[in-house]
């Protein structure tokens, strides 16, 4: 299975054609986006947004992120298979995938933000009756603490305790994250891959390569 991987795309519908001129040129299975579809936008801006991937037929798989509008907490469109993973999981071909949206809470007071307690009680809902975590591919938009990619500016840790604790416990084949934009790569934990293909509004993707238990990933910029 190849993926194309995005973050962080801040409504940036330019970057979006830019990345559509590349997906054309793939043999892509799969769009997955690890939140902020938009700069605190509508739903409107979101289906803006989204509009030319919408156009190439393939599955989008997203979870919000703590910029995206409340609303986009449940919506999708299936239609057009656009599927949100928020607080749920969903198969495709050998693979499931479950996610987590929002980031934890900040200073910032931004749109959509948890606690610790909260995301936890989320990542333990979006596996819930799922028994096959060596196949799991994580979409959480607020990445581990304690690792390569949630370090700010200043060098301080930021991400999540419950997401680092929920990787270490059930070690999913692999997790895709983003919200920390000075971030982007790719770490391990465990028999974990994980990356933060960087924000697409800088013009930074990632493609990956699901071949049965392996995973190999590609940082790219437009």
């Amino acid at each position: 299975m190849r993926i194309i991987a995005v973050a962080d795309i801040h409504s940036s519908v330019r970057n979006v054609e830019k990345l559509i001129d590349i997906i054309e040129d793939e043999d892509i299975d799969l769009i997955v986006i690890a939140g902020d579809i938009t700069h605190f936008g509508s739903i409107t801006t979101v289906k803006r947004t989204l509009n030319p991937l919408i156009k190439t037929g393939i599955p989008v798989f997203f979870v919000p992120g703590n910029c995206d509008p409340l609303d986009l907490l449940k919506w999708e469109d299936h239609g057009h298979r656009v599927f949100n993973l928020h607080g749920r999981w969903l198969g495709l071909g050998e693979y499931y995938f479950a996610g987590v949206g929002g980031g934890i809470r900040s200073p910032f007071n931004t749109f959509i933000e948890y606690s610790e307690d909260e995301y936890r009680e989320l990542l333990e809902k979006a596996v819930r009756g799922l028994s096959d975590c060596m196949r799991l591919v994580l979409v959480v938009h607020n990445p581990p603490y304690d690792t390569r990619l949630d370090i700010v500016r200043t060098g301080a840790h930021v991400g999540s305790r419950s997401v680092r604790a929920f990787i270490e416990e059930k070690q999913p084949l692999l997790v895709i994250t983003g919200h920390i934009h000075e971030s982007r790569g790719i770490d391990k934990m465990g028999r974990t891959t994980m990356v933060n293909p960087g924000p697409l509004k800088w013009g930074y993707y990632a493609v990956i390569e699901l071949n049965n238990k392996r995973v190999s990933i590609e940082l790219r910029s437009l």
